[in-house]
């Protein structure tokens, strides 16, 4: 792996090449505002989610709405070095984030695995 990138979470079989690949700019992500716009325009977050940070932390923990039927995903955090200049607090804020996304994942439906395969990494 190429020492730029840390790999932060996954699931299941590291071996699969076939993951949909979301793109976040962290650049992009530097106050609360920017990241809601970010992520909806990332992840396709549809209106009927609402537009603060509560509905973009539903919207992401269900994961059904995007996925259709790919059982496979990988989250790239891109330019973690420009958020880290524009506002550092941020990016531990977004760490927590996918934290909880990813408990979420790991236990949906209490205690029911997830059964998307998924890979989160960060550059």
């Amino acid at each position: 792996m190429n020492q730029s990138k840390k790999l932060l979470f996954y699931r299941k079989n590291m071996n699969i090449i076939n993951y949909r690949t979301f793109e976040v700019n962290l650049g992009k992500c530097y106050t609360y505002n920017n990241l809601l716009r970010h992520f909806t325009d990332v992840f396709q977050l549809p209106g009927s989610f609402g537009s603060n940070l509560n509905a973009m932390n539903d919207g992401m923990r269900d994961l059904s709405w995007f996925l259709d039927e790919e059982e496979n995903y990988k989250i790239v955090l891109n330019n973690k070095k420009v958020l880290i200049k524009k506002n550092p607090k941020m990016l531990d804020e977004i760490m927590e984030l996918f934290e909880m996304y990813k408990e979420y994942w790991d236990n949906e439906n209490k205690g029911n695995p997830t059964k998307y395969n998924y890979l989160i990494e960060i550059q």
